[in-house]
């Protein structure tokens, strides 16, 4: 999450020309869900483990049944924080998509604007040209 994160900070310091920031779209897109995915493995990884601990905590003495319950809760514990990240980082990524759709669109206008402008100086110039002809 961190390197997606330092990616992103990156970008706002970049200047990008329209088929860039449309490739750096479909990328924030692909390395989203590539970060979405390996979390939901983590998770689902993390609720494997603790069934298998319940599991264990059946089979073995009532001795051991604190420390099978602690661990329990530790992993539910750890599970819960990083479900609380992966909510922070799609919000996160939210915002940056937001963020990205702006910065494609202002490119577009700008690159319009800088097109009728160099237009308009080609016709202003052959205009004075035809003046002086």
């Amino acid at each position: 999450m961190n390197n997606a994160r330092s990616w992103f900070t990156s970008l706002e310091q970049a200047d990008f020309d329209n088929k860039s920031l449309n490739f750096l779209f479909d990328e924030h897109d692909l390395y989203r869900k590539e970060v979405l995915e390996a979390s939901l493995d983590t998770l689902n990884e993390g609720q494997l483990l603790l069934e298998r601990i319940k599991d264990l905590g059946l089979l073995i003495e009532s001795m051991n049944q604190h420390s099978i319950v602690a661990a329990c809760y530790e992993i539910e514990h750890l599970l819960g924080i990083h479900h609380d990240e992966r909510h922070k980082f799609e919000e996160e990524w939210n915002r940056n998509r937001k963020i990205l759709t702006e910065y494609i669109q202002m490119s577009e206008i700008k690159h319009d604007i800088d097109q009728v402008k160099n237009k308009t100086t080609r016709f202003l110039y052959k205009k004075k040209s035809f003046i002086f002809i």
